[in-house]
């Protein structure tokens, strides 16, 4: 009986053989679709933990669907670099972060990615990391827990709420007992270890590195990249930067929509 790596690698290769048939023609399969697949079918071998599952899901059946006269729906994709303990970071994601995944994410065209790390800095040392964070060593136990969250659930709608409970706890007790020790997809003391452990301050060490790749450098936090690109105003109103690129705008977008067609209606 074959072992589920193996069945899921022959899932792979049907997707990625089913996107160059000729039922598939629209579907082309990039460097990056392939590693999303890669991580949804191989979590533990996954090159990025950060990678948004839900995303992946998205590309595995539009790859094994058979293409049809339905108008093409664009999807946007969200990077938040944040730290668990600034407080802009607080109010953003309490009130524009959670309110827009809220009214957009059921559409299925939003890909999200959180990455927790911000101003800090790690440093490999013996097989494991130090690291310090702008807000001190609360912060950097607080991010890691975020990064084993992230980690261990990897869909957005299942982990970014408690994501935003994490967010502007004081410490790691405290942050366990209010938004973990009652979840049903997490176990608390296997959070404990991870946030504790060489593993855990791997993966903020990874996040730091994907942070440290951004041209140009991050010099505020949060720091929020729409389609690949720094929107300073979704600060303000994520909800309406993200309408405006969702072509065709989704129901949810109309009074954007009409807010948009009224400024740009001749005076």
């Amino acid at each position: 009986m074959p072992t589920l790596s193996y069945f899921c690698f022959w899932i792979f290769v049907v997707v990625s053989v089913s996107a160059t048939s000729p039922e598939h023609e629209n579907i082309a399969l990039s460097d990056s679709d392939i590693m999303k697949l890669s991580c949804l079918f191989f979590r533990e071998d996954c090159p990025d933990h950060l990678t948004d599952l839900s995303a992946a899901d998205r590309i595995f059946w539009r790859a094994v669907a058979p293409k049809d006269k339905e108008p093409k729906l664009n999807s946007v994709n969200l990077e938040i670099y944040m730290e668990s303990q600034c407080p802009d970071t607080s109010r953003f994601m309490h009130k524009q972060m959670m309110p827009a995944w809220e009214k957009l994410s059921h559409t299925g065209r939003i890909d999200l990615t959180i990455i927790p790390f911000g101003k800090a800095r790690c440093v490999e040392k013996g097989g494991d990391y130090e690291c310090s964070c702008q807000h001190g060593p609360n912060e950097c136990t607080l991010n890691t827990l975020m990064n084993c969250v992230i980690d261990r659930i990897g869909y957005p709608d299942k982990y970014l709420p408690i994501i935003d409970c994490i967010q502007g706890k004081g410490e790691l007790n405290n942050a366990l007992r209010q938004c973990i020790d009652n979840s049903s997809l997490l176990d608390t003391q296997q959070m404990r270890e991870c946030t504790e452990s060489p593993r855990g301050r791997k993966l903020l060490a990874l996040s730091g590195s994907r942070t440290a790749s951004l041209k140009p450098a991050i010099n505020f936090i949060p720091w929020i990249m729409i389609d690949g690109e720094r929107n300073t105003d979704a600060i303000y109103d994520l909800t309406e930067n993200l309408c405006k690129k969702l072509e065709p705008a989704p129901e949810e977008c109309s009074v954007y929509v009409k807010k948009g067609e009224e400024q740009n209606q001749p005076v």
